[in-house]
């Protein structure tokens, strides 16, 4: 046990945009595992550059634009939650629940779109239009929740500073 304390980390090992391809290559050519024992690698890494390469190939460019113009929106939308400028701390309104995301997604109709919003929230957009609808047109049952809420804050004002029972 004492010996894993006085081992050191190997630093991380940094690869260059050029380098990742041509492994790539080498592996679709003598296979992961004699390009990866070549290299000097672990097996696993070229699975993964693999698997970023191809999905970066299937995306087409509005992907890539939509994935650029994303971040500006998360940074807004974390300053929004809490009001600073610390993004990691700012997250508030990425994890609250869909319906705050909802009223947020509502008060930033003009500047974004509701679909690019939806993919961002990871909510979905018939459920952003139902809610939205929800609003316009309360049922039945939240009417009466309304009604009953003043009705209780009523008493309950009514009811204030005095000691005796209702």
């Amino acid at each position: 046990m004492s010996s894993l304390k006085n081992q050191k980390k190997a630093p991380r090992r940094r690869f260059s945009p050029e380098f990742k391809p041509e492994a790539l290559g080498l592996a679709e050519q003598v296979g992961v595992t004699g390009a990866a024992k070549q290299l000097g690698l672990h097996e696993s890494q070229l699975y993964v550059w693999r698997k970023k390469a191809r999905y970066e190939a299937s995306r087409s460019e509005t992907e890539k634009e939509l994935a650029i113009k994303k971040c500006p929106f998360v940074a807004a939308a974390c300053q929004a939650g809490r009001g600073d400028r610390n993004i990691k701390k700012g997250k508030r309104v990425l994890c609250e629940k869909p319906e705050v995301k909802y009223a947020y997604m509502s008060y930033n109709t003009g500047k974004y779109s509701i679909s690019a919003q939806c993919g961002i929230f990871g909510v979905p957009r018939s459920g952003y239009y139902a809610w939205r609808h929800r609003q316009a047109n309360p049922c039945k049952r939240q009417l009466f929740r309304e009604k009953l809420d003043r009705r209780v804050l009523d008493a309950f004002h009514a009811r204030k500073g005095s000691t005796t029972p209702i």
